[in-house]
C-alpha cells in the first residue's frame, strides 16, 4: 500500500512539473479506490490545471484581440496623418498644402516629411501653403510656416502662402515673424494663379536655354562645312 502511495505522488509531482514548465494538457491520474485521499486530491489538483488552462486560452484570446485593436488603431492613425496632412498636386509643377487646425510636434513633423517627399517625387518648383484653415497663429505655428518655406527652397520649390486672415496677419506681426521669406496672397485663388504665372515664365525660360543651345548660328552667316 505504501509503495501504491509513493508512486501516485511521485506521478503526481511530476505532472506539476510539466505544468510548471507550461504543459496544461497534463493531469494527474486518479488512484484507486484504496487511496480515497490522494484520489480526492489529484481530482483537485486537476481541476486546478483546467481552470489554470482554460485562463491561459482566454488570456491568449484576449492577448489577440488587444494586438488586432492595436494595429487596426495604428492603421487608422496613420490614415488620419495623411488625411491631416494631404498635399495635393495641382499641375505637374504645383502643389497645395492646406494647413488645417491647429500644429503640434508630431503633425508638423509629418507635414514637413511629406511636403518634400511629394517635391521629390513629383520635381515641382511651386509650393502652395493655403492657412485658411488656421484660427490661432503662435510661435510653433509661425516658426513651422518658415521652416516649410525654408526646406521647400532648398528642395528647388518657391512657395507661397495664402488664406491669412486679418487676425493671423496681425499675430505674425505681434510675434515677430520674419516674413521677407514668404510671398503672401490673401486667397488660394490668387496663389493658384500666381504659382501657374512663375511656372510658365520657369517653362519659357527653360525653352529659351534650349533654343540656344540648339542654334550657334548668327543671322546673314553661312555655317562652315
Amino acid at each position: 500500500m505504501e509503495n501504491e502511495e509513493l508512486a501516485s505522488v511521485d506521478a503526481m509531482l511530476s505532472v506539476l512539473e510539466d505544468v510548471a514548465r507550461g504543459n496544461l494538457r497534463k493531469r494527474v491520474p486518479i488512484p484507486g479506490d484504496a487511496q480515497p485521499r490522494l484520489s480526492t486530491l489529484a481530482h483537485g489538483v486537476n481541476r486546478v490545471i483546467e481552470a489554470w488552462r482554460a485562463s491561459e486560452i482566454e488570456s491568449r484570446k484576449m492577448r489577440k484581440t488587444l494586438e488586432a485593436k492595436v494595429a487596426q488603431i495604428e492603421t487608422q492613425t496613420v490614415a488620419l496623418r495623411e488625411l491631416s496632412t494631404p498635399v495635393l498636386e495641382v499641375t505637374r509643377d504645383v502643389l497645395l498644402l492646406p494647413v488645417i487646425g491647429a500644429l503640434h510636434t508630431r503633425r508638423t513633423a509629418d507635414m514637413m516629411n511629406t511636403l518634400l517627399e511629394k517635391i521629390m517625387s513629383t520635381q515641382a518648383t511651386q509650393v502652395i501653403v493655403d492657412v485658411s484653415g488656421v484660427e490661432v497663429v503662435d510661435t510653433t505655428t509661425a516658426d513651422t510656416l518658415l521652416r516649410i518655406v525654408r526646406a521647400a527652397k532648398l528642395l528647388g520649390a518657391r512657395c507661397v502662402l495664402t488664406g491669412v486672415s486679418p487676425m493671423v496677419a496681425q499675430t505674425l506681426v505681434d510675434l515677430g515673424t520674419d516674413l521677407s521669406e514668404l510671398r503672401t496672397l490673401r486667397r488660394l485663388a490668387d496663389g493658384l494663379v500666381d504659382c501657374m504665372i512663375e511656372a510658365q515664365k520657369n517653362n519659357d525660360a527653360n525653352l529659351d536655354i534650349d533654343l540656344g543651345d540648339d542654334d550657334d548660328t548668327q543671322p546673314g552667316t553661312l555655317a562652315t562645312v
